[in-house]
């Protein structure tokens, strides 16, 4: 099946704005950021659901899809954090057990609300990986029971609330569980939108209603929207106000897209290869390169951290061995 452009580029502007609000940038663009980002990949991982199935083949299509490039990520990440702490001055108090305890805990950060295991080892961004496997699996099996539009959205925000409600009330689980069951209803927001074609009817009036309430659910929540860590500020708000920025976001790309502009093109590939993107970028975060080179600003930060998952998925796209990992097409400059 062709690529849909229009998503790449979705998936591109989201992959940006992660990068972006992981760097530092804490002015008022940052609650913005937090309010799409992540639920816009689950809900477009949604809208591209293949066949509904949990047969041991698809399943271990889904494992070597996602948990293996989660596995190859943060064994690099660990093993890249110990080589460069031979180095430093001072002894490193993340030692090998450090790293074995964060694979196995798939956390996308360290401190959690859950009264039970709220602090684990942290992995870094690369917790979506796991999360991701986790949602569809949970997608597949509602999908099984029933297929029925409404039982199936009302099935979903069941298994989120639950999920946040264990996360905050009770424990917080390893392998980012809860943060995939959480996102679930991103993920069938996204493929009830495919069912109804409901991107294909944002026109501009639409638009205007989905951004009044993305304003809406940003400036009326009390913190920021959270999949990693289960914090969703007012639940209905903050979901409602995820969907609609998606909606928003494609209709701005595709009008976009509409100009032709060549300099789109870049932005499209990111969203193309967004899934080594962000393993590289989990990469520079969780090893202390980019300090250890002094830079520290968030704007140059980014400009580094761009240029490095740039430069790193080109090179990983030259070997048949990362590009079976990652999915990636080999990278040519001249075609």
């Amino acid at each position: 099946m062709e690529r849909d452009r229009t998503l790449d580029l979705m998936k591109g502007v989201a992959i940006v704005a992660m990068i972006v609000g992981h760097l530092g940038w804490r002015g008022p663009e940052y609650k913005w950021i937090f309010s799409f980002h992540m639920p816009l990949f689950f809900i477009i991982s949604g809208f591209l659901h293949g066949r509904i199935s949990l047969s041991g083949k698809s399943v271990a299509k889904q494992f070597k899809r996602l948990v293996l490039p989660y596995v190859v990520s943060a064994c690099a990440i660990g093993a890249g954090y110990l080589f460069l702490s031979m180095f430093a001055e001072a002894a490193d108090e993340r030692g090998l057990s450090y790293w074995v305890k964060a694979v196995f805990w798939g956390a996308g950060i360290g401190h959690h609300h859950s009264p039970l295991l709220a602090d684990v080892p942290c992995i870094g961004a690369i917790w979506f990986l796991l999360a991701m496997f986790w949602c569809r699996l949970m997608f597949n099996l509602l999908a099984m029971i029933s297929t029925r539009p409404g039982v199936l959205a009302a099935a979903s925000v069941a298994v989120s609330v639950v999920c946040i409600a264990v996360h905050h009330r009770v424990v917080n689980l390893p392998l980012s569980i809860l943060p995939g069951g959480s996102a679930l209803v991103f993920y069938t927001a996204g493929y009830l939108l495919r069912l109804y074609d409901g991107f294909s009817r944002i026109s501009l009036p639409v638009a205007a209603v989905l951004l009044a309430l993305w304003v809406a659910a940003t400036y009326l929540s009390p913190y920021t929207l959270q999949v990693v860590g289960c914090s969703y500020p007012v639940y209905p708000l903050s979901v409602a106000g995820a969907i609609a920025a998606t909606g928003v976001i494609y209709f701005c790309c595709k009008k976009l897209l509409s100009l032709r502009l060549r300099a789109l093109d870049v932005v499209v590939w990111l969203g193309e290869v967004s899934l080594v993107i962000l393993c590289l970028h989990d990469f520079d975060l969780m090893v202390p390169v980019r300090e250890r080179l002094g830079i520290t600003t968030p704007l140059t930060s980014i400009v580094y951290d761009l240029t490095f998952c740039t430069l790193g998925t080109v090179l990983l796209s030259q070997f048949a061995a990362t590009r079976e990992i990652f999915k990636l097409k080999k990278f040519q400059i001249i075609r």
